[in-house]
């Protein structure tokens, strides 16, 4: 059973016993190690992991951090663990893997878990100091149709491991990171110099008209920089395209006359595809959360204020909402980046990608 098999049977394990609120050595048992295991990690041969290793002797509580994994008998990756789905967003999480990473200085990755995400970081700032930020983070599902994801991981396994490697692809990835959260600054907030080299770039002018004709174009760019897992740009949702007018709903069944699903835990949606648009159709159930990771999470908090209502602590549409891709539209109800062309499926659980693609 390869990577990919493994991380989605802990997938399936995890939608059935997510709202079980499982304390933290169950969590470390079902998920954890099963997750050390995927990666090649015998959790049952202490020259390659060792539990509550003793990161400092001298500590008065003997200071442990819940797994070390070893490589030629040095301890290379120290992971910390949390009860499944604990928020790790707490600095205190972040702070007590730090304070144990800081101490070991072959250890160069540390990671951060709930069982369910994962968040890895390194020491690409300050030598042996970790990172703020993690040059990666995904949850279960994920993993399973992000590829770019599935690749990472096979460098930290057992047989691959290579931490200059990992080192370099860390850095990259950071680097990445900067470029984009520059560039959305930039087109969200223009600052003048910005905006005067556009203006002179096109007009080869600088005149206030030429410069509020930019800003006023710039203010309309919605810009993401981000791929989904099926390397297509996952749409914004536009207001103008949610269908609030029901006698539209017949016409729109009339001509596609097929109806697609997604249904988890957490989310039991059904739509359209016409070949151009994707339309999640009214009284659909979608998540109430998304993942750490899911970049539209405002736009989608938008949404879920402005056309939903709440039945039993659950977030059901009240109208027709339009999505130019298969994959945004699957990301909306499920609060993940997800490939919709996977996740819709009809009623024989045939994928929009087995009727429209093959």
């Amino acid at each position: 059973m390869g990577l990919k098999s493994k991380i989605s049977a802990l997938q399936n394990k995890y939608e059935t016993l997510e709202d079980r609120h499982l304390d933290e050595r169950t969590t470390e048992s079902w998920f954890i190690e099963p997750f050390l295991v995927a990666l090649g990690y015998d959790v049952s041969e202490p020259k390659l992991v060792k539990p509550q290793y003793i990161v400092d002797h001298n500590a008065p509580n003997k200071n442990k951090v819940d797994y070390a994994i070893f490589k030629d008998g040095k301890a290379i990756i120290f992971v910390e663990g949390k009860k499944l789905d604990e928020k790790l967003e707490s600095n205190t999480y972040h702070s007590q893997l730090k304070g144990y990473f800081n101490l070991e200085s072959n250890v160069n990755i540390g990671i951060l878990t709930n069982g369910n995400e994962y968040r890895f970081y390194a020491d690409l700032e300050d030598k042996n100091q970790l990172d703020k930020n993690p040059f990666l983070q995904f949850c279960l599902k994920e993993v399973i149709d992000n590829n770019q994801i599935l690749d990472l991981l096979s460098k930290f396994s057992h047989n691959n491991h290579d931490y200059e490697t990992i080192r370099e692809l860390a850095k990259k990835r950071n680097e990445e990171k900067k470029v984009f959260s520059y560039l959305e600054k930039q087109f969200s907030r223009p600052p003048e110099d910005f905006v005067k080299t556009i203006s002179f770039k096109i007009f080869r002018s600088r005149k206030s008209y030429y410069l509020d004709l930019v800003r006023g174009v710039l203010s309309k760019i919605d810009v993401k920089f981000h791929n989904t897992p099926s390397n297509e740009t996952e749409d914004v949702y536009d207001p103008n395209s949610v269908r609030t007018d029901q006698t539209n709903e017949p016409e729109i069944i009339e001509k596609s006359n097929e109806l697609f699903y997604i249904k988890s835990r957490n989310s039991d949606a059904k739509g359209i595809w016409d070949g151009s648009s994707f339309t999640i159709m009214k009284d659909s159930i979608i998540s109430k959360d998304a993942t750490p990771s899911y970049t539209e999470k405002a736009k989608r908090d938008r949404i879920i204020q402005e056309k939903t209502t709440n039945r039993q602590n659950r977030v059901i549409l009240t109208s027709n909402i339009n999505f130019s891709t298969p994959s945004g539209a699957a990301g909306f109800c499920l609060g993940r980046a997800s490939n919709g062309w996977k996740e819709w499926k009809n009623k024989d659980r045939k994928t929009l990608d087995e009727i429209f693609r093959k």
